[in-house]
């Protein structure tokens, strides 16, 4: 099974290196995270292909920055992707409108939006700022009529966003290869390695150490013992063999620090 997973880590780290379309590497991520009982790592690709849900939890990567933009009418013209400064909302309402933006919708959403706006050739994505249409109303006067607000965010933050998806795509099966050793964790083991990479490179939480005892059973299957909370991610490997070698080490280096102070002597 594990020389399984291993394969299937291999390709689909390879398949995202490559610029294989992204909606089919977080497909495989899904199916993966199935095989390895992880729930995070099957939720996080869902949630990256289908989009973030109301209440859900944004990766830090998919909130970004926009320009505050309008169209208004003004006696003589129509005025469209007009900057409105902060100082120009009415008050009360400056403060509930952020500059930070949560892109919350699938990749397939986010590539689309990248396409439409390169097809009308003005480079960027425009997002409704909620209760715009209210706030623009508040915001007209007889010299200008505002029409709507929204948000103007460039086609290369949204790129950006999606390179970010791939890399933490990346970060995370690597993540798990790396603590998934060669010789057959249990599924279950190598599914809490994946839990935890998706916790701490996508949502920023705390890590955890896996120990691993490596023990010479018919099989050669490696055993996990038990895990406890640190600060960073550490697989503990021992062997009787080694075990062996570091007491010899330890006796040899005793007697060159007995020699070397001149209380012993070797005829």
């Amino acid at each position: 099974m594990a020389k399984s997973v291993q394969r299937r880590l291999v390709k689909i780290e390879r398949d995202l290196l490559g610029n294989k379309p992204l909606r089919d590497c977080l497909r495989q991520c899904v199916s993966l995270g199935g095989d390895l009982r992880s729930a995070r790592l099957r939720d996080w690709a869902m949630k990256e292909l289908m989009g973030y849900q109301e209440g859900d939890e944004v990766p830090p990567y998919r909130m970004v920055t926009g320009l505050l933009l309008g169209d208004a009418q003004t006696f003589h013209h129509q005025v469209s992707g007009m900057a409105i400064p902060w100082t120009a909302l009415p008050d009360g309402i400056r403060e509930h409108v952020r500059d930070t933006i949560a892109l919350p919708s699938g990749v397939a959403t986010l590539e689309e939006n990248v396409r439409d706006a390169e097809r009308r050739g003005d480079g960027s994505v425009k997002i409704a700022v909620p209760m715009g249409a209210d706030i623009a109303q508040m915001m007209s006067n007889d010299r200008v009529g505002f029409e709507r607000l929204y948000w103007g965010v460039t086609t290369g933050v949204f790129r950006g966003v999606l390179d970010e998806v791939r890399t933490t795509a990346v970060s995370v099966l690597a993540e798990v290869r790396s603590g998934t050793p060669a010789t057959g964790v249990p599924t279950t083991s190598t599914g809490e390695v994946a839990d935890q990479a998706v916790n701490v490179i996508v949502y920023g939480g705390k890590r955890h150490t896996f120990n691993v005892i490596t023990s010479q059973s018919q099989g050669g299957d490696a055993q996990v013992t038990g895990m406890s909370a640190a600060s960073t991610p550490t697989v503990a490997l021992a062997t009787p063999a080694r075990s062996w070698w570091a007491w010899a080490g330890l006796g040899i280096l005793m007697v060159l620090a007995a020699v070397a102070a001149g209380g012993l002597w070797l005829w």
